[in-house]
């Protein structure tokens, strides 16, 4: 009572408590101690409904069907018990509009009159632009375009309508209820809603959706759509929401518009289990409470080692052991390749043109030998594949031509260096 200025009704007959401006009522700031919501109002009163009652279409024969029990039935979602507050749904707006009528089990002999949750009412106008709308006054208007003022009395909500096809063609309205049902499927009550006569409306989950406040939007862990769907009723009081903190999630919001400036449209929202608990990990006022710096992060529970004879089964006596993900510095990466090319190329060079430094091993001194013949043979080698290979006098016998010395690739290209200087 008194959130944004709301003033609380209770009702008198099953205390069930209700915002003026939510209930689409008349604003006060008084309390009403023989309030009595629509619901119970109906309790053993004759209702005229048409004969056909065909969801939008009006017909000039009408009945009367009794209420004979509280309604706790919305066509518009899967929950049928509960005290909750509700809204007649009618077949069609306007002056000539009715209660509609929906067969339940047993046929026409068991015929009831169509509620809907006040709740789901405005969540479904709210996200699907006016699909399904309320009316107001006793001429059961939907908008008013003149100038005329009403009463105070005649501006509350008194029933709600569904878009409908207009002379056997869909409309802008129509045809987001029909695609909603053929593409959404409650994830809760697990129900279909596109075949027979069902009249339930399901939603897309509200994360990151192009309407979603911004102060949810930011809470989310991830930046992309969710497709998961529900019915609002299904969502709201037959969801099994996550709890946080000792805290129960919320799955649905629901604030009806103000003139603060702050918050003039509706603020409504809608969330699976996933997301509903985003909304209060990430709320700032809890994770400072509760002195959670982020998100927790929820670890996977260790499964229970195989007993030895499995694991001697499969052929392995020790567990499997995940890989463990190793931080890779690319930088020091890229130096150790690079190191290992340089060194790669040091060894061809040293491969193909020999090592310049390394002094070739002399040959045993025989007697007689003059030192300049044992110096030139020992210097210097044949070429043979790129190859140098060094031949020594020793090997060669005695008495024999020795062979004549060449010149290397060094000695070759240091005179070619020594005539392009000249």
């Amino acid at each position: 009572d008194g959130f944004r200025g709301y003033n609380l009704q209770t009702c008198s007959v099953c205390s069930l408590a209700v915002h003026e401006r939510c209930y689409g009522m008349t604003l006060t700031t008084t309390k009403n101690l023989n309030f009595v919501c629509k619901a119970c109002a109906a309790i053993g009163s004759k209702v005229e409904v048409n004969k056909p009652s065909i969801l939008g279409k009006s017909s000039s024969t009408k009945e009367t069907i009794r209420v004979q029990e509280r309604p706790t039935e919305c066509v518009l979602c899967n929950v049928h018990d509960g005290i909750h507050a509700m809204h007649p749904l009618f077949d069609t707006h306007g002056p000539k509009g009715r209660q509609l009528v929906i067969s339940s089990q047993g046929g026409d002999s068991n015929r009831k009159l169509a509620w809907v949750h006040t709740l789901c009412a405005n969540f479904i106008c709210s996200k699907t632009g006016g699909s399904v709308y309320g009316c107001y006054g006793d001429d059961g208007r939907y908008e008013d375009d003149s100038d005329q003022e009403y009463a105070d009395e005649e501006n509350e909500v008194r029933f709600y309508a569904m878009a409908t096809k207009e002379k056997g063609k869909e409309t802008a309205w129509s045809r987001i209820i029909t695609d909603s049902r053929k593409t959404i499927l409650c994830s809760i009550c697990g129900k279909r809603d596109n075949s027979g006569d069902s009249l339930r409306i399901p939603l897309q989950c509200s994360a990151n959706d192009v309407n979603e406040l911004v102060d949810f939007k930011r809470r989310h862990n991830d930046r992309s759509e969710c497709f998961v769907g529900m019915h609002v009723g299904c969502a709201r009081w037959k969801g099994d929401p996550p709890t946080v903190y000792g805290k129960q999630c919320k799955m649905c919001y629901f604030f009806d518009g103000d003139n603060d400036g702050k918050h003039n449209d509706p603020q409504l929202a809608c969330y699976c289990r996933n997301h509903a608990e985003d909304i209060v990990l990430n709320n700032p006022k809890y994770r400072k409470r509760h002195n959670s710096p982020s998100r927790p992060v929820q670890k996977e529970a260790k499964k229970p080692n195989p007993p030895v004879a499995a694991r001697k089964r499969h052929g392995t006596n020790k567990p499997e052991r995940k890989p463990e993900r190793r931080n890779i510095d690319h930088q020091a990466s890229f130096k150790r390749g690079l190191t290992f090319i340089r060194k790669r190329e040091k060894v061809e060079k040293k491969r193909k043109f020999g090592a310049p430094d390394e002094s070739p091993p002399k040959r045993p001194r025989i007697d007689g030998d003059d030192d300049d013949v044992v110096a030139q043979e020992s210097s210097t080698a044949f070429n043979v594949r790129g190859r140098s290979s060094k031949i020594l006098s020793s090997a060669i016998p005695v008495g024999l031509k020795r062979p004549m010395v060449l010149e290397d690739d060094d000695q070759r290209q240091n005179k070619r260096f020594k005539s392009e200087e000249h």
